[in-house]
């Protein structure tokens, strides 16, 4: 899985390229921009997570890349264009629901773009082929209807929708995912940098700014398609997700970036030369590099734990009491779990779950001298509280020791009196 992710993350790199290539001719500014990308750690936070979401990643970049270049003229055959996003969106839709979600963002947008510009044979063709994809796509993985909407996490997705009372929370942190780890606590510096110099052009120097009618300029309308699809699929998923995780931005995580810093970088060299460009340009990328470094938790590294078995295999043989808060974070924990002569499951949302674990404890007790408590997916700042009730509840229990960390977890030992 290391190496999958490892490929398409190369893969994005080499498409990102060619994508900032479409706004930048300067060899130099792009080599800049690429090798801050490499570096960035929500890039390589995103790479660590054996998911999907680095393939994701590059299907989008992929779509993105290939709508810019048919709007800039490097893609002029139709039938071509068509086949290209055609096969992406059907990978990508196969690969992470939530690429269905921004290719049906950017469809639209490339919709009322043909409608603006009149060009109604082209428009009747692209349905065409979106209907057509939506058809094959369902034909080879017909329960990915039964998945989107009447599964578990479909049915989550649709309350979301409907409850806007934590939205402007939910937004808040799936910002903080993004400025944290892409621009490393300097993103809104960046949006405000980029407003404030934009007004300027257009108020006090517009003959640098070459605006002509909105549908003609292909520029403009390029960075439209590099940034608004991502924009919205930011609300959407802010809006819709079961989980408040960052994995489920890492899809447009190269977008993001890319529009950012390449409005960025026209911004300034419509205004100043390009030497004073690139300086400022090598700045600002080593200033959120660093920052990403600092801000990022790095979640999703498996951290070596062989010290931390060593700890559980002297107290062996020995039972466990485990509490969680999300399934999918016990996973790491297997070859730990795999040591133990028993262990008992807790979940930290059940109403009950400390009268109920502390009889699993007392239970186990009655026969042995020690037993391991694991506190999966638990802040830190709650074991104690989970430790002291345990202690004060059970007549036979004496005292404790932290074992250790990996992943998600964290064990303790509590002896018996």
């Amino acid at each position: 899985a290391g190496v999958v992710n490892l490929i398409f993350a190369l893969l994005t790199l080499f498409v990102l390229r060619k994508t900032i290539n479409c706004f930048i001719e300067n060899p130099f500014l792009i080599n800049s921009i690429s090798l801050a990308f490499v570096l960035s750690a929500g890039v390589l936070h995103s790479t660590t997570f054996l998911r999907m979401y680095v393939a994701a990643m590059f299907w989008i970049t992929l779509l993105t890349y290939s709508y810019i270049k048919r709007i800039n003229n490097k893609l002029n055959n139709e039938k071509d264009f068509l086949v290209i996003i055609s096969v992406v969106t059907l990978f990508g839709t196969l690969t992470h629901y939530y690429c269905l979600v921004y290719s049906v963002l950017i469809s639209i947008i490339y919709f009322i773009y043909l409608v603006m510009q009149k060009r109604y044979t082209e428009t009747r063709n692209f349905c065409f082929a979106m209907i057509d994809i939506g058809i094959i796509t369902y034909l080879i993985f017909p329960a990915m209807i039964h998945h989107l909407f009447f599964s578990n996490r479909g049915q989550e997705a649709l309350i979301n929708a409907k409850n806007s009372s934590d939205f402007l929370a939910r937004l808040k942190y799936f910002f903080l995912f993004i400025n944290q780890q892409l621009f490393g606590n300097m993103g809104l510096i960046l949006f405000l940098a980029i407003i404030v110099l934009l007004l300027y052009l257009l108020n006090y120097n517009k003959r640098t700014l070459c605006l002509q009618s909105s549908f003609e300029n292909k520029q403009l309308i390029s960075h439209v398609f590099l940034c608004l699809p991502a924009f919205l699929y930011f609300i959407i998923v802010s809006k819709i997700s079961v989980l408040i995780e960052d994995r489920y931005l890492f899809p447009i995580y190269t977008v993001t970036f890319c529009a950012v810093i390449v409005a960025f970088v026209n911004i300034l060299s419509a205004l100043l030369p390009h030497k004073k460009v690139s300086m400022l340009t090598i700045l600002f990328l080593s200033l959120i590099t660093i920052g990403s470094w600092i801000n990022c938790r790095w979640t999703y590294l498996y951290l070596d734990s062989r010290g931390f078995l060593k700890k559980i295999d002297t107290h062996l043989p020995v039972e466990c009491v485990s509490i969680y808060s999300n399934n999918w974070e016990i996973l790491p924990m297997f070859i730990e779990t795999r040591k133990y002569k028993n262990i008992s499951f807790f979940s930290s949302k059940d109403e009950n779950v400390v009268e109920e674990a502390g009889k699993a404890i007392c239970r186990i007790l009655k026969n042995n001298d020690k037993i391991i408590l694991s506190l999966v997916g638990i802040p830190a700042n709650r074991h104690q509280n989970y430790i002291i009730v345990f202690l004060n509840k059970s007549e036979r229990l004496n005292s404790f020791q932290k074992l250790g960390t990996h992943q998600f977890h964290t064990s303790y030992i509590l002896y018996k009196k």
